[in-house]
């Protein structure tokens, strides 16, 4: 393995261990979805992934001059 492989493979396992630690920690506190927008986030992520007319075009409107 390469040093740049060896150190972006290092890299990419500590954001993973730092993410789900995160996560964690502010779960026990209750705070996940502490937004009050946080649902509606999740429900237009899944419309761009899932939809009937999926694409990026579903996280915004049109800029018309």
């Amino acid at each position: 393995m390469s040093r740049a492989r060896t150190d972006a493979t290092v890299l990419g396992l500590l954001a993973t261990v730092l993410s789900v630690g995160a996560h964690a920690y502010f779960r026990d506190l209750g705070t996940v979805l502490g937004y009050k927008d946080a649902v509606s986030h999740l429900i237009i992520g899944r419309r761009v992934v899932v939809g009937q007319t999926t694409g990026f075009g579903q996280l915004g409107g049109t800029c018309s001059r």
